[in-house]
């Protein structure tokens, strides 16, 4: 007969062939009579097997998972097959001028270009299904790494069969004829004179489509270096940020009947120690309340978050005061409630606020005191309404305000008193601080993959660019050589290639730059409280990237520039 407790969860077993759809619909008819109109929230029911994914406020306590996390690993992982894909193309073509006499014989001996396709395309699935085999031990070598990264026991055989052919044999196939074809149909496009003189790279639409490339490459390493610090920096934003309350040295043991039973023995045993500084009780841990409750106010239900507790929490976990007093342990407290600063205007109260009712029907509260605005949940989530009262009877969460200097005592001292009246219980706790920063758990875990997929995306783009600057630089042997002989230096040489090169990587700098900037903002909109991107951000990640190119590029340039021109024009 009570419609304004929301803190139970209802789980139905339909009948087979029932249809959920109407089933809500009587749900929702039947309480539509009971709430005002204008207040009334429909109802809607989830399958068990849509818990795991499914996010939604005030949700069940469990372990769940982020669809859009898989996501992003899942768009990562494509973009470092890319990356990888691209390196290929590229080289392939760079290194057309090698293959050219082949190709020229096989066709002037018959062979069509039907035939030297496959054969090309062939030689790359060949590549993409030595490099998959390859990748299965590696897989195995780095899961256990893996699995304490996502926090998770995964193997391959935990997927379905059909997975596991799709991923071991169809994801080569796919990968091997996407990275074949154009290389394939650019060497065979010539005819057989033409590709005897090594024509074929000489065209400027070759050239840009290697640029185009390399572009590519060092645009999705940019993207990932960015986000990687835009990650760290809302981290570091979240363990930093004034939550309201001192979320520091507090000791969380849970509450069970033995300790019920004996706990005015076990709080004054435990504050005769100068270890323990203070003790108090609360409806629900600080960092994580989800209790909702509602009241009626001029016929309409008003929803808010409520936190039971004690006399001493308030002053124990440092929440100002902004008007009004605290509780006291007096009885004439106990149908009064002390609320915080987002309530105010929630239930419409005029100032000055302390002393006012809140409820218009049987259920009235009277305004003891008014907090400064606090975080009870992560910052994804905005201040909400809260209020707190003295709750007689049972309080789940025993929060305990220890001495940091000697901390191993301390526990030492606590377990002891617990398995003095609980010696059927084994002791367990969590410290306050630890349980607010595992609720960003998800995101430090996409901040260190962004780490591992940038610096993995920026070696494969470094191989690539490694490969190419060294191939072009062996086709330009004898431009070097005359640039040598004519009294260009070493350093002007490999400046001459680290500008062509360079300019490359700063345009997928500047093109990162937007992409960068609207996938992390609709990752940082996902918090309330957020940081911005800075141009610092931007700039580190276009000089990190930068950087390593031009090194890469001097490193392998050097060896070519330091020959003696009179070996790269002795057959001139």
């Amino acid at each position: 007969n009570q419609y304004d407790m929301w803190n139970y969860y209802s789980y139905l077993l339909l009948k087979a062939n029932t249809d959920p759809d109407k089933l809500v619909g009587k749900i929702n008819e039947y309480y539509a009579k009971r709430f005002n109109e204008d207040e009334f929230l429909q109802f809607s029911l989830r399958p068990l097997k849509e818990l795991y994914f499914t996010h939604v406020k005030y949700d069940i306590p469990h372990n769940m998972a982020s669809r859009p996390m898989l996501y992003i690993y899942l768009v990562v992982a494509v973009f470092i097959l890319i990356i990888a894909c691209v390196n290929f193309v590229n080289l392939s073509i760079a290194k057309a001028t090698t293959r050219s006499r082949e190709i020229g014989v096989r066709k002037a001996t018959g062979a069509n270009r039907r035939q030297l396709i496959l054969q090309f395309i062939g030689e790359s699935v060949l590549y993409a299904l030595i490099a998959t085999e390859l990748s299965l031990v590696m897989m195995e070598l780095l899961r256990p790494i893996f699995n304490n990264l996502v926090q998770r026991q995964l193997t391959l055989l935990s997927l379905h069969w059909g997975w596991i052919v799709f991923l071991v044999l169809l994801i080569p196939l796919i990968i091997g004829l996407l990275a074949g074809i154009y290389p394939a149909l650019y060497l065979t496009r010539f005819g057989a004179v033409a590709t005897m003189k090594k024509e074929q790279t000489r065209g400027k639409a070759s050239v840009f489509f290697r640029q185009s490339l390399i572009i590519l490459q060092f645009l999705i390493s940019t993207v990932l270096i960015i986000g990687t610090l835009t990650v760290y920096k809302q981290m570091k934003f979240t363990r930093k940020a004034d939550l309201g309350y001192s979320k520091d040295n507090i000791v969380m043991l849970q509450m069970n009947p033995s300790l019920y039973a004996h706990w005015q023995t076990f709080k004054d045993l435990l504050l005769s120690s100068p270890l323990i500084s203070g003790i108090s009780l609360s409806t629900q841990s600080a960092e994580n309340v989800s209790w909702q409750e509602a009241i009626e106010i001029d016929a309409s239900n008003k929803q808010f978050t409520y936190l039971g507790v004690d006399t001493a929490f308030i002053p124990m976990m440092q929440i100002k005061i902004s008007a009004g007093r605290n509780f006291q342990p007096l009885s004439s407290d106990s149908g009064k409630c002390i609320i915080n600063k987002a309530a105010i205007d929630f239930f419409g109260l005029k100032a000055p606020v302390v002393g006012q009712i809140i409820g218009t029907s049987d259920r009235r509260m009277e305004v003891l005191g008014v907090t400064e605005n606090f975080h009870v949940s992560s910052l994804h989530s905005p201040i909400a309404p809260l209020v707190m009262s003295l709750r007689g009877g049972w309080l789940s969460t025993v929060n305990i305000k220890v001495n940091h200097t000697n901390l191993p005592e301390t526990m030492k001292f606590i377990e002891t008193a617990w398995n003095k009246f609980c010696p059927e219980t084994l002791f367990g706790y969590r410290f306050l601080d630890e349980s607010y920063v595992n609720l960003y758990n998800d995101d430090m875990r996409l901040g260190r993959t962004f780490v591992y997929l940038a610096i993995l995306a920026i070696f494969i783009a470094c191989i690539g660019l490694l490969g190419l600057s060294s191939f072009l630089a062996e086709q330009r042997i004898k431009e070097i050589g005359v640039r040598k002989a004519m009294g260009d230096t070493t350093t002007g040489i490999i400046m001459l290639f680290s500008r062509e090169f360079g300019k490359l990587v700063f345009l997928a700098g500047i093109m990162a730059i937007p992409l960068a900037y609207i996938v992390m903002n609709k990752w940082l909109n996902t918090f309330a409280y957020r940081v911005q991107i800075d141009v610092w951000i931007i700039i580190a990640a276009c000089l990190i990237t930068m950087v390593t190119a031009i090194f890469t590029i001097i490193i392998q340039t050097r060896r070519i520039a330091i020959r003696n021109p009179v070996e790269a024009l002795r057959y001139e």
